[in-house]
């Protein structure tokens, strides 16, 4: 099964069964022999699809006299993906976008795949218009659509902080965040895990206000990674480990944490 596929596959069932993003991409990829770049590439599509849904939405209701309320699941998800691919990922040409999801659309409805087809090459020859958001008069519709956040959120924000800030804020909230490790210092030195990564083909570097702090490139299938399962290191935020040296607990203190990850 292509990566493409399973995006779908994986985004029906978050669509179906209000399923979360995580367990759902979890439990389709449990027990899957597919390649790092395919697990990579579907796992972009999942998340750049529930991260966008009201700017996707707004861009087929634009083009589609049966608006995303009206279509079928198939239909909508496969033409947000689409247009995700078109408008967000760079690395994949508009003509693998429309061609690999015209045969998705073959493949799970076949009458709608001139109606997908026409969808998405309407915006391939007018893309900068297309994917532009016209709401004028509306900050807080143009803004909630734009970034795909509800609008109760932006007129919070809007109110608290004033538009300028607001579009900055969630501008940078939609960012993709690096990944960083946590090193199990009871087992091996910051160090000594940064050259087994490197020998596992991943680029890592130090984070120098943290001294467990790893920040790593091309970290995949991570449930699966030896040094993960050796215990050599956790997934963890930058501002969660800044926590804890915050708190900076002492011999014999009890401290609970309340948001915790493995």
């Amino acid at each position: 099964m292509k990566a493409r596929e399973i995006a779908f596959k994986i985004l029906c069932d978050i669509e179906e069964n209000n399923n979360y993003s995580n367990i759902a991409i979890n439990k389709h990829f449990k027990n899957l022999k597919i390649s790092n770049q395919d697990r990579g590439l579907a796992t972009e599509i999942v998340y750049g699809v529930v991260e966008n849904k009201y700017y996707l939405d707004y861009v087929i209701n634009k083009l589609s006299k049966i608006k995303t309320q009206k279509l079928s699941i198939c239909v909508k998800i496969l033409l947000r993906m689409g247009i995700y691919q078109i408008a967000f990922l760079n690395s994949i040409s508009d003509y693998a976008a429309v061609n690999e999801t015209v045969n998705l659309v073959k493949k799970y409805d076949k009458r709608s795949s001139g109606f997908v087809n026409a969808i998405l090459r309407n915006i391939i020859r007018n893309k900068d218009e297309i994917l532009n958001v016209d709401i004028e008069n509306d900050d807080i519709m143009y803004l909630s659509t734009k970034y795909s956040y509800s609008p109760w959120m932006i007129k919070n924000f809007i109110n608290s902080f004033g538009k300028d800030f607001t579009e900055d804020l969630i501008e940078a909230n939609n960012e993709k965040p690096s990944i960083y490790l946590r090193t199990n210092t009871l087992k091996i030195t910051r160090d000594e895990l940064i050259e087994k990564l490197k020998e596992n083909g991943l680029k890592a570097y130090k984070v120098s206000i943290i001294d467990e702090a790893i920040r790593v490139e091309n970290l995949k299938d991570i449930e699966n990674n030896e040094l993960f399962k050796e215990g050599l290191f956790t997934i963890q935020d930058i501002s969660s480990m800044m926590a804890s040296k915050v708190l900076n607990p002492k011999e014999n203190s009890n401290a609970l944490d309340v948001c915790s990850a493995p």
